[in-house]
């Protein structure tokens, strides 16, 4: 299962992405959200929202996958 945030009407929106459309779950501002719920995948897998075709969606559309995350880890190799 792949997951996106998307940018639509002026705010954001997590959506799972099957083959070519990409289905909005509704409830969830993005992925951050969704992934901090119990039972995240069953959630995501069971959810039925507007679909949007992969192909229509403009570039500007996709935001950061989890534009909050709580955690940053890095790593340096020298």
């Amino acid at each position: 299962m792949r997951l996106a945030t998307l940018r639509i009407d002026g705010g954001t929106t997590a959506a799972r992405i099957d083959r070519d459309i990409a289905v909005v779950l509704a409830g969830f501002s993005d992925v951050g959200a969704l992934i901090g719920r119990d039972g995240w995948r069953d959630l995501a897998a069971a959810a039925e929202g507007t679909s949007l075709a992969l192909a229509d969606l403009p570039d500007d559309v996709w935001a950061p996958v989890v534009p909050r995350p709580f955690k940053v880890v890095c790593v340096g190799l020298n």
